[in-house]
């Protein structure tokens, strides 16, 4: 694992780029992925998102591009981002994840952020984590921290 704690201005720059890219989602009427009855989670899950992959990039030391329309590129480097706010949570893929890339697992607490582990897609979109979609949701893979390598292994 590696942690890293965001400063205010890190935040202050993370939480603009995650409300750009919410302010951006609405005006292209862009369909949320994830759908939450927790209060602020309208705004959080952008937030989050931006604040965990600025989080990676000074963690591995990447230029973080801080990108607030929606790409194809990944997140930070070659690399996808995936944060939780639940310190045992599992990262998440979805059916629109397709491109066979390194995705990184990202807990925190708002400040403080911990690299957890990574998977290849491929290794992770197998039906032992496979979550079959609720209330009109499309089914996702829930891997396990335990299932991910060592972030130290990443380069390899």
């Amino acid at each position: 694992m590696m942690e890293t704690t965001l400063s205010p201005i890190e935040l202050l720059l993370a939480s603009q780029v995650g409300v750009t890219r919410k302010v951006s989602n609405i005006q292209n009427n862009v369909k949320d992925l994830m759908v939450s009855t927790k209060e602020g989670a309208f705004w959080n899950i952008d937030i989050d998102g931006a604040a965990a992959e600025l989080a990676v990039a000074k963690c591995l030391n990447i230029y973080w591009n801080p990108s607030t329309k929606p790409t194809k590129d990944s997140d930070v480097g070659r690399y996808q981002v995936r944060a939780t706010t639940h310190k045992n949570g599992n990262l998440i893929l979805r059916e629109r994840d397709v491109r066979n890339e390194k995705y990184i697992l990202v807990t925190h607490n708002s400040v403080t952020f911990t690299l957890v582990g990574w998977t290849w897609l491929n290794d992770a979109k197998i039906d032992q984590y496979l979550v079959v979609g609720a209330d009109g949701k499309s089914p996702s893979w829930w891997v396990p921290q335990s299932a991910l390598k060592p972030m130290s292994t990443i380069n390899d």
